[in-house]
């Protein structure tokens, strides 16, 4: 948005009138400028950005019991969650991987099967068992955030490997999945509309650590 300034010279007296919509705008703008108001302010192309992305804190039963959680205005494909109160691992879930799925951002872990933990990806939320302490655990308090990609994720031959994408166009996000074939100069589609600018990822089946790559950074 636009943030007004005003800069007054030190060394001579002036004085400043401002106005913030009390009043009509009686002046005419110089040349190629315009009155600051909303509409004059281009529309953004999300007006909601909670239908994309949220925030969820909780704090856990003095006896872990199942958690559900009916809050957001999206059903989230990607939850990740993080103890606020103890020192214990992140743990991330997403609808193309599939639920009890869990994967740490914090080591080089392969992923996991997690009994009885996010048990479902839900219309306006989700629903936690009591089979993970990092999401779920006797009076600890935590935070989850969830995206939105595209739900079901579909099959991607944009690039020379198969892909498997839950992608967002609106918001710029996506989930990709793909077996890869240890050849260089292999490409993934990843379903997006332009590059991404920003791009984790990580080996599922091995213990190997995470990869993050930025357009603010060299490609290397």
């Amino acid at each position: 948005g636009c943030v007004p300034h005003i800069q007054i010279h030190t060394s001579a007296a002036h004085s400043v009138f401002v106005k913030f919509g009390q009043m009509d705008f009686i002046y005419t703008p110089p040349t190629g400028f315009k009155a600051i108001q909303s509409n004059e302010q281009p529309e953004p192309t999300i007006k909601n950005g909670k239908e994309h992305f949220d925030i969820y804190t909780y704090t856990s039963a003095s006896t872990a019991a199942d958690i559900t959680f009916t809050g957001w205005e999206f059903q989230p494909d990607l939850v990740w969650f993080k103890c606020t109160s103890h020192g214990s691992s992140h743990r991330l879930y997403d609808s193309v991987r599939g639920v009890n799925k869990g994967i740490q951002s914090n080591t080089a872990n392969a992923e996991g099967t997690d009994t009885d933990a996010l048990n479902s990806f839900d219309s306006n939320g989700f629903s936690l068992g009591t089979g993970n302490s990092d999401i779920n655990y006797d009076s600890r308090s935590f935070v989850a955030y969830g995206w939105k990609a595209g739900g079901t994720a579909v099959s991607n031959t944009n690039g020379t490997i198969t892909s498997s994408v839950s992608a967002n166009t609106k918001a710029g996000f996506s989930i990709v999945s793909w077996t890869g074939t240890q050849t260089a100069s292999q490409t993934v589609g990843h379903g997006l509309t332009q590059a991404p600018d920003l791009v984790i990822y990580k080996a599922r089946n091995e213990a190997t650590n995470w990869i993050v790559g930025s357009s603010a950074l060299d490609a290397t």
